[in-house]
This record gives structure tokens, sequence and C-alpha cells, in this order.
């Protein structure tokens, strides 16, 4: 596929993506690679392509995809008659990162547990910080699926 110049804004607004997921933890290529597939045409692309629109090497879109991919932000496609795999935006792929963060935060729960038996002394400065992440995590574990159920029921609603 040929490449024709990115438009500015679009650029402008890629590389923008790459920073705001920089700052999450998942590095400024998998942001600039989530960007682009939040406004490419077509909506699936491949490393090749990915490469090409950004700049970027292939090691770094490998990379950077399977990430993304591990994350669940977007998927792998393919397309009849084509070796090739594409890549695009997963479908409700907010939700399913939400839903993998819930994960993650069930499991810190028990380590913040595991570090308050480790504390020697009730008045050790650490155990204020420790219980308010232990409330917090367990605020989020109660509270994220029931904000999920309501967010699903409403997209459902408005099919």
């Amino acid at each position: 596929m040929s490449h024709r110049p990115i438009d500015p804004e679009i650029q402008k607004f890629v590389e923008d993506m790459g920073f705001s997921l920089e700052h999450l933890g998942l590095g400024r290529m998998a942001g600039r690679i989530f960007g682009w597939l939040l406004v490419c045409e077509p909506a699936e692309q491949s490393a090749e392509d990915l490469a090409a629109a950004l700049s970027a090497s292939k090691g770094s879109i490998s990379t950077a995809t399977r990430m993304l991919l591990q994350h669940q932000a977007i998927e792998r496609a393919g397309r009849p008659g084509e070796r090739r795999t594409y890549f695009r935006l997963g479908g409700m792929t907010a939700l399913r990162a939400l839903e993998s963060d819930l994960m993650a935060i069930r499991g810190m729960r028990p380590l913040f547990d595991r570090a308050l038996g480790l504390l020697r002394s009730k008045a050790q400065p650490q155990r204020k910080e420790i219980e308010l992440y232990t409330q917090m995590l367990a605020f989020f574990d109660r509270e994220l699926p029931k904000l999920m159920e309501r967010f699903r029921h409403e997209q459902e609603k408005g099919r």
C-alpha cells in the first residue's frame, strides 16, 4: 500500500496520543499506533502500513503491537486470500481495557495485605498509605463492575 503524507492535524493527534499513552506506561509508539488506528483509512493496517505511516522501524511496531494486543487495545485481523496480518481496534476497546485493569486490581489487593502483614509496628508511617491503597482497590473492585454493567446496558439500549 502506498502512503501519502499524513495530514498535519492527524499527525499531531497521533503524536499527542503517543505522549498520553506513554504517561500511562504503554510507551509512546504504542500510543502512536493506537492513535493512528483511531483515525486511519482503511481501519485495518498491516505492520508495514503502520511502519510507513508512522515513520517507524518494523521492530518498534512489532514490540508496540504486541503490547497493545496484550492490553486488548487492538486485535489481529486477516483478509481473505492474504497471508498478511492486519491490526485494528478491538471491539469495545475501552471496556476491555477496564476489565483488564480490574483483574490487575484484584491481583494487587493480596500484595497490599501482605505488605501490611510485613510491617513490624502498627505505628510505621507506611501503614496509613498501604491501608489507603487497600481501601481504594477494594472500592474499585466493588464499583467498577457495576459501572461497566451500566455502560454495557446503555450501549445496548442505544443500538
